[in-house]
């Protein structure tokens, strides 16, 4: 399944609790009116800002995306779409596009200790990457060019919640913690051309790093055990020290460069006389000069899964 599809399945459930949310409040808003003109004051006041809901164990079951930030992939599929565009006499017939989007999904157990004050635990996973495609054409030769970069991790995370709450329907609630993510990264770079040349590469690596998240949480009552939660949450982390097995065919034959580094740095070009950012997979540094142009500033380089996430779900208190 695709991440539209999950998309879509999200929205239609965000619609039907919306729903279902705002015919409860409604009623518990008449309700209120009702109980309030016979309330004292201090007791008004108490059921509009005090505590909702009740302090004891429960889960948080989320689902959604999250937009990419600060990615070198999408860096260097750039830098060659520039370099192809450039190039004389060769035809774009269609560029490589950037990976955006990504998919996360949570689960927490949640420990109040009052009813606005609470600690979760949590793990999840994170995935982002997709095969991207280039086509060209040179002459009467054509070529399509294909990039698969993928990550993934596996978080295990720690949050601190402080709730706000608005009545006896509503609650703002505030979150920050730290996670340490068991990741993945994956590259998968391939050419043929018309004419028989073939080239394809593929590498892997593992990376476990920590990271730091802080965010917002909205969270609807259906009951006084029960809630549909909306989150917008910001996370920093960097999958770093990535090395890895380093595979690749031509028509000559299959090689393995093991232990290869991921570097990041720039191109220059000889026929251009450009510079385009670029990634490098080597086992040691980067190569001065390499045929048609050099590499330049290559350094070793960490892989974001850092990001804005946007998730829907559900909290339920036992």
């Amino acid at each position: 399944m695709n991440i539209s599809k999950y998309a879509g399945i999200f929205i239609i459930i965000f619609f039907i609790l919306c729903f279902l949310t705002n015919s409860a409040s409604a009623e518990q808003i008449k309700l209120k009116l009702f109980e309030n003109k016979d309330s004292h004051p201090s007791q008004m006041f108490q059921d509009q800002f005090g505590q909702t809901g009740e302090s004891g164990i429960g889960i948080k079951l989320m689902g959604g995306g999250f937009y990419l930030m600060d990615n070198i992939f999408n860096d260097h599929v750039q830098g060659l779409n520039d370099l192809n565009e450039d190039r004389p006499g060769l035809d774009v017939i269609s560029q490589f596009k950037p990976i955006l989007i990504g998919m996360d999904f949570s689960g927490e157990i949640i420990i109040d200790f009052t009813p606005n004050f609470g600690i979760g635990i949590g793990a999840g996973y994170i995935s982002a990457g997709k095969q991207v495609t280039s086509e060209l054409e040179f002459g009467a030769d054509s070529s399509e060019l294909t990039a698969g970069p993928m990550f993934s991790a596996i978080p295990l995370t720690f949050s601190l919640y402080i709730g706000m709450p608005f009545g006896d329907s509503f609650k703002v609630v505030l979150e920050g913690g730290g996670g340490y993510y068991l990741g993945t990264v994956e590259w998968e770079y391939s050419t043929e051309w018309t004419t028989g040349y073939q080239y394809r590469e593929t590498w892997s690596s593992k990376s476990n790093t920590l990271g730091y998240h802080g965010g917002i949480n909205l969270e609807f009552n259906f009951t006084q055990k029960s809630a549909f939660v909306l989150r917008i949450r910001g996370r920093t982390a960097k999958l770093a020290d990535l090395r890895g097995d380093l595979e690749y065919e031509t028509l000559l034959g299959s090689y393995v460069i093991e232990e290869a580094n991921l570097w990041f740095g720039v191109w220059e070009d000889d026929i251009t006389q450009k510079e385009y950012p670029s990634i490098g997979l080597w086992k040691a540094g980067a190569p001065s000069q390499t045929v048609g142009g050099r590499y330049k500033n290559m350094q070793d380089t960490a892989v974001s899964i850092g990001g804005i996430i946007f998730q829907a779900g559900i909290k339920i208190t036992f």
